[in-house]
């Protein structure tokens, strides 16, 4: 249950993140400090998923 949290979260964070930077860019915002921080904020969230194995697609069987 753990897992999917943190992946709700990063996701969360990858949107915010593209969000706050697509607003610097095309609208010239001054708010760039939020996609800075949620961007690698999320991209460490999805690798350590990606580290624990939560992308496999067989969970049940082992090789360990």
């Amino acid at each position: 249950m753990k897992n999917y949290i943190i992946l709700f979260f990063s996701i969360v964070f990858e949107i915010i993140g593209w969000y706050s930077l697509y607003k610097y860019i095309f609208k010239s915002n001054d708010d760039v400090s939020t996609g800075i921080l949620f961007l690698p904020l999320s991209i460490v969230m999805l690798f350590y998923l990606w580290k624990n194995n939560f992308f496999t697609t067989n969970k049940f069987c082992s090789d360990k």
